[in-house]
């Protein structure tokens, strides 16, 4: 799976959703996103169904412009959803999955820290906590404005060593 980038419309459903549903659900996002057709079947809720068409739109225009800015990023809070976030959630079963992705989608648009508690889920969450609050920081500074410009001052001028004659050496070794 590429790197993508995870949106707050794709986090409203999730947290709307009981962790086994977030579960199918944000499997049904990655597997579009990596170009295959997610499993929408006649198994899944009115409100799943629902849900899914309220982001298809979006999810399409971003899958259009991969490596280019869509206009979600103007529009929405999003984070980039890492590899290693969806190898973590891999290894999980559908329940602590889901429970996995709302603990990320709270920290990240909601600045929940979870609370420590029992379960796959809050372990592989805080494993991942380092490489989020460093896309934080990133996101901070970008609302600043991004990286702050270097100053530009003249470089000092450091003193130059008093130039002394150039000292010649004649053949028979004497000085000129």
């Amino acid at each position: 799976m590429k790197p993508f980038t995870f949106y707050d419309i794709y986090y409203t459903p999730i947290k709307a959703l009981d962790d086994g549903q977030t579960a199918k659900f944000f499997r049904s996002i990655c597997d579009f996103l990596d170009g295959n057709q997610p499993e929408i079947n006649g198994n899944a809720t009115p409100e799943f169904e629902l849900y899914w068409e309220s982001i298809a739109d979006d999810l399409t225009a971003y899958r259009k412009c991969t490596g280019k800015r869509c206009g979600l990023d103007k529009r929405c809070k999003h984070f980039p959803f890492l590899p290693f976030y969806y190898k973590a959630f891999s290894y999980l079963n559908d329940e602590e999955g889901g429970a996995f992705i709302k603990l990320l989608g709270a920290y990240m648009f909601e600045n929940h820290p979870p609370k420590e508690a029992d379960g796959d889920a809050f372990k592989y969450f805080s494993i991942c906590k380092r490489k989020l609050d460093e896309s934080k920081l990133r996101m901070q500074n970008g609302a600043k404005g991004g990286r702050p410009k270097k100053e530009t001052r003249p470089p000092k001028e450091s003193p130059s060593p008093e130039k002394h004659p150039a000292v010649v050496w004649k053949g028979d070794g004497n000085q000129r």
